[in-house]
């Protein structure tokens, strides 16, 4: 027997092809590696057409109906609160980091999310003044006050800078002004700042100051195009929809040891001044400012995830910022952890942040956004494409310089360190790779100029020494974005046909196969000597090829009779060839009519090719699981096969004989 296989693996691109194991393939392409055996992928189906006509970067399977689609790098991470019944969720990536809700990011026609509003709470940009009035009992004492702003989601930013101080009697009546955030002509504004057209305090759109600078002598025309710039000046201004609701003031506890503001009233938005007359007597003493620490996130925050204990983290260069435990808008600067590399991409694991560096990894762990410990890993190995980044149980596998790596929360492991290394991993453009996790498979989708596809890595764990293992695979598929439905394990990824985008669903019809056919070629066996493989057999689920094959039985069968009867020169219809009692033809004779060969037009098929000495000997279209003759004519020192095909193949032998694989059967 010069080859037989029950087993069908990966491919080991690092290794010569005649030096890979008896199983292992020199191109294993398009075919599932399912117990041992090789199959196609079944086929996708469409599930969804997306808004977008651009190059869609980034879906979302939101609340399992709606798909949210940008043509960015997006992370989208939905509100760590178990009560929350609007759907909130935040994303990054897209512009400034936002936030949006079922309401907002459903609701009208275009691409989801619709309608947003920025994730960053306004802080004032002026101080309240005070004046008093008339009226009051008792001794006069020294207050002051600030004043916050709240969104319609409850959500309250920092505060304003302090107001004057007066000297004011219980009950004496204090005149508050200048709480405004209406735009005002030559004024340097900073990044974050945000205002309402002059007029429009609490109207339809709010901007924020995304390019600091100084206002023009004049008001601007507003543009109320959402996520859109206005100029103005040397500053810049960005279009959203107004979601603030009210603003908050406080007063500075009298006597107290150290300054403490205690909540005084509200206002609504659109409210510039308050007439105080509150004694001290009737503030609520335990209703006191909590958000002089409720940094809003930077402009340029991306990688957001959810950590745990109601905390998302996301960075900036070597910066990770973490949110205020279930206040995701506020990002107190105490709690920042600078690392020493600039950061790729954050992910988590088991209630771990992992850090992605262009060097070492850094793992962080705490359960306190004020307690953070950052750890680096030993070895250097750099993240080269935040999409690259995906999870599963075992940890968080991402592309580095020489392959796919895997962190489990403790050590890093170069996942395909026995199939890949620096010199055959860069022809899979890993730069380019965005990845995502399904089936206990990491699926890398790539591409650069012409080359294009994905690979495919089993994530599987030896139950013995707990390591990962996976047979690698390609696919000619290429996609620019993908999502995988974690609760169902269904990958969905975006095609474009005709410049419209669509959402399919991967091996969504498990009735058909897919229509890329599988490729699988074998290593290259050296054979002791020169020698001629005579016999060949491919076992595989015929499908309705078994029936073709009936069908072309049956014709040789007919043939056969005919032949015999030429032979036996008893075709029928010359006198006295037959003897009393039989049939007989008259002016014909007793040949059966046989078709000409009809063309197979079924759905399945499986070609099989023998190479030997790395030449092509021999194309055969399989129809049934029969040993079939080989090409001669050759002697060969190395031989090795291809399937291609859409059916799952269970066996194939090489042999030197019919009994040999007979006897192999056996």
């Amino acid at each position: 027997m010069f080859v037989s296989l029950e087993r069908f693996g990966g491919i080991r691109p690092k290794i010569s092809s005649q030096l890979l194991n008896s199983h292992e393939a020199q191109i294993a392409k398009n075919c599932k590696l399912s117990n041992g055996h090789l199959r196609p992928w079944y086929n996708e189906t469409e599930e969804a057409t997306l808004v977008n006509t651009g190059t869609v970067r980034t879906i979302y399977l939101y609340e399992g109906s709606h798909w949210l689609e940008w043509e960015a790098d997006v992370d989208v991470v939905l509100a760590p609160v178990s009560g929350d019944t609007a759907g909130k969720f935040y994303f990054t990536g897209a512009g400034i980091p936002k936030k949006s809700n079922r309401t907002q990011a459903t609701t009208g026609g275009g691409a989801k999310p619709v309608n947003y509003y920025p994730l960053a709470v306004p802080t004032p940009a002026a101080a309240p003044s005070a004046s008093l009035g008339t009226g009051g009992t008792g001794d006069a004492r020294s207050i002051n006050y600030v004043w916050t702003i709240v969104t319609d989601w409850y959500e309250e930013g920092l505060p304003s800078e302090v107001s004057n101080t007066v000297s004011a009697k219980q009950g004496q009546t204090v005149n508050l002004s200048g709480m405004t955030m209406e735009w005002q002509a030559g004024k340097a504004y900073t990044v974050g700042n945000f205002v309402f057209p002059v007029g429009s305090e609490g109207g339809t759109y709010v901007y924020k100051c995304v390019q600091a600078g100084t206002s023009g002598s004049s008001e601007p025309t507003w543009g109320t195009t959402i996520d859109e710039d206005t100029d103005d000046g040397t500053v810049k201004w960005r279009c959203y929809k107004n979601n603030l609701l009210e603003k908050r003031i406080y007063r500075v506890l009298t006597g107290s040891v150290s300054t403490q503001y205690v909540y005084l009233d509200a206002i609504d938005i659109n409210d510039t001044t308050y007439t105080d007359t509150t004694p001290d007597d009737d503030l609520n003493t335990e209703d006191v400012l909590l958000t002089e620490t409720y940094d809003p996130p930077p402009d340029e925050l991306q990688g957001l995830v959810y950590i745990g204990n109601g905390i998302l983290a996301g960075f900036s260069g070597k910066d990770i910022y973490f949110s205020e435990p279930y206040k995701p808008w506020a990002y107190p600067t105490d709690y920042i952890i600078s690392v020493p590399d600039p950061i790729v991409a954050l992910e988590t694991v088991a209630g771990v942040l992992v850090v992605l560096t262009e060097d070492k990894p850094v793992i962080v762990t705490g359960a306190d956004p004020a307690a953070m410990t950052p750890t680096p890993l030993s070895e250097s190995r750099p993240c080269v494409s935040k999409r690259s980044v995906a999870k599963f149980s075992g940890g968080v596998v991402y592309a580095t310089n020489d392959g796919l790596a895997l962190i489990d929360g403790s050590r890093s492991i170069l996942l395909t360190r026995s199939s890949l290394d620096a010199e055959t991993w860069p022809d899979f453009e890993p730069a380019t790779m965005h990845g995502y996790i399904q089936d206990e498979r990491y699926f890398g989708f790539y591409s650069y100029g012409d080359n294009e596809g994905a690979i495919v890595v089993g994530l599987f764990q030896d139950n013995a020494s707990g390591e990962y293992f996976g047979e690698l695979t390609t696919l000619d598929l290429y996609t620019d974005a993908a999502f995988v439905d974690t609760e169902e394990d269904i990958l969905y990824f975006v095609k474009t046909v005709s410049g419209t985008n669509y959402v399919y669903q991967w091996e969504g019809d498990q009735t058909q196969p897919h229509p890329d056919h599988l490729v699988w070629r074998s290593k290259e066996f050296l054979l002791p000597a020169k020698a001629t493989p005579l016999v060949a057999r491919v076992i595989c689920e015929l499908g309705d090829r078994s029936d073709y094959q009936d069908l072309l039985d049956q014709e040789a069968q007919a043939r056969a009779r005919n032949i015999a009867l030429i032979s036996a020169n008893r075709i029928g219809g010359a006198i006295a060839e037959n003897t009393i009692g039989e049939n007989i033809s008259i002016n014909g004779d007793q040949l059966e009519d046989v078709a000409s060969t009809p063309a197979y037009s079924g759905d399945f098929e499986m070609t099989f090719k023998l190479y030997a000495d790395g030449a092509l000997k021999m194309t055969k279209e399989i129809y049934n699981d029969r040993p079939f003759r080989l090409a001669s004519g050759y002697r060969a020192r190395t031989l090795y096969f291809e399937v291609e095909g859409n059916l799952e193949i269970k066996r194939i032998d090489l042999a030197a004989s019919v009994e040999e694989i007979k006897a192999q059967a056996k």
